[in-house]
């Protein structure tokens, strides 16, 4: 099916315009062109890009509202997960409060794929492939929220992925969390 035949579908089957749904078609095609990609070098940027989690003063992990909707909330490193089979953002358990001195270098969208819409499952390798090139370099680790505002329409019936909010930060991995071992598709690297 090429481009002008699944604007078209969209129209139909969704009842939305062609502006929208030329936006959703261009939307999957970099999502599924990305998540294709051999030449990103997935896990070289996870053993330098970690992710992170945002953790409220109660001990709560902080879904929603990232850091503005969160006062007083610290960032943690997440626990190690398989980068590619499971979410670092479910149930993560946070270790290491050696965030200090991180500091934001950008904040962009990122898609996901979700087995069920209440729960996304966002994987380290969807924010890595997603990452832009030039911050490949220049950062060391990232968090994920969905903004208060947008809870409603964080995930895509038309794409069947979820929408977040990711922030990409610079500043000091520490020593024990740059040796993690990485998983990926049940691999040790």
């Amino acid at each position: 099916m090429n481009t002008q035949d699944k604007i078209i579908y969209l129209q139909k089957r969704f009842n939305i315009d062609e502006e929208t749904a030329h936006r959703k078609v261009d939307i999957m095609s970099r999502y599924s062109a990305l998540m294709a990609d051999s030449a990103i070098d997935v896990i070289s940027l996870a053993k330098r890009i970690k992710p992170l989690v945002r953790v409220n003063p109660n001990g709560d992990i902080c879904y929603f509202g990232g850091p503005d909707g969160n006062p007083g909330s610290e960032l943690y490193w997440s626990n190690q997960v398989d980068i590619i089979e499971a979410s670092f953002n479910y149930a993560p358990v946070p270790i290491a409060l050696d965030s200090f001195g991180l500091r934001k270098v950008l904040e962009i969208t990122t898609y996901h794929r979700s087995s069920c819409r209440p729960f996304p499952n966002p994987t380290a390798e969807e924010v890595l492939r997603q990452m832009p090139e030039d911050l490949s370099n220049r950062v060391v680790g990232f968090e994920i929220y969905i903004p208060y505002d947008k809870i409603a329409e964080s995930y895509d019936e038309i794409l069947k992925l979820n929408r977040f909010q990711t922030i990409f930060y610079a500043g000091k991995l520490p020593a024990h969390i740059a040796q993690q071992t990485i998983i990926a598709g049940g691999k040790l690297y």
